[in-house]
């Protein structure tokens, strides 16, 4: 059989909030027994677009983001809380954009071109 290939629909910040929601909910689980995922964080803008993904999509997608969202759980983890200075706000954006690049990156079946 073979595998469906999605149209990309998603941007890459909308990739990266998936994500964020996605590792938000691995710690809930992790911490709570309570089975989380990305949809508890999402807002409703999210789940609109991600709806419009058939089952065949929503699955794949689910997979590759729950990949995704496993490896890049300890650079969320890491990214720094102490902002003291306008250049701690700084580098904090540039560590989540790169971040955003590379989530997209391997999530790039659903992103758009």
């Amino acid at each position: 059989m073979k595998q469906m290939k999605s149209k990309g629909i998603f941007t890459e910040e909308e990739l990266y909030k998936f994500c964020l929601g996605e590792v938000c909910g691995i710690a809930v689980e992790v911490e709570s027994g309570y089975n989380s995922d990305w949809a508890d964080f999402a807002d409703e803008d999210l789940e609109s677009i991600y709806n419009k993904l058939s089952n065949a999509e929503q699955v794949a997608f689910d997979k590759q983001l729950k990949k995704a969202a496993l490896k890049f759980k300890h650079n969320f983890d890491n990214l720094s809380q102490n902002i003291e200075s306008e250049e701690d706000y700084m580098e904090l954006q540039e560590e989540k954009n790169r971040l955003m690049y590379e989530i997209a990156n391997q999530l790039s079946d659903f992103l758009i071109a």
